[in-house]
């Protein structure tokens, strides 16, 4: 008996036994994405800094503003820990974007690199990664209002409309 015959001989037994059987439940993960115990970006940060990118012929440059007001700084840390676990459907494909991400990064001093960065992509399917010592923490965020979160934060850091190059 040949392997197709098998296969249809257990699918009818099943379906004539009554079984329901769809092809979700055979094929979606039984995980579900959990998000990390804790803040992502914890408290004590002493400056935050929104790295936008500029689009020039044949290259990107970023730009950058900062802010080392303790009030900005937790109200930035406020939105992004507030922001849900990206939850997308099993077997969902994401259309490429070619988007450059918006960078949100905070140090513990105002004179050192960056000790986390959180990397927003808002095209395909939008999310935001939280990168901790070059590792990026699983599983990405999203949430239904992540342009508008993203755009919160610029006022919070900006205070007034964006740059042009």
């Amino acid at each position: 008996m040949t392997t197709f015959r098998r296969s249809l001989i257990v699918l009818l037994l099943i379906v004539g036994v009554g079984i329901p059987v769809t092809w979700a439940a055979i094929n979606s993960p039984t995980q579900v994405a959990v998000k990390p115990a804790g803040d992502l970006i914890p408290a004590g940060m002493a400056k935050v800094t929104w790295s936008y990118p500029g689009y020039l012929p044949d290259t990107v440059i970023y730009g950058t503003l900062s802010s080392t007001d303790p009030v900005v700084i937790e109200k930035v840390r406020g939105i992004i820990n507030a922001l849900p676990v990206q939850h997308l459907a099993p077997g969902t494909a994401c259309p490429a974007d070619y988007m450059i991400p918006v960078l949100i990064s905070f140090s513990r001093t105002t004179t050192r690199r960056p000790d986390i960065t959180v990397s927003f992509q808002l095209g395909g399917c939008p999310a935001a990664t939280v990168i901790r010592a070059g590792h990026s923490i699983s599983p990405p965020l999203a949430g239904a209002n992540l342009a508008h979160d993203l755009t919160r934060i610029e006022q919070l850091i900006h205070r007034g409309p964006p740059p042009v190059f």
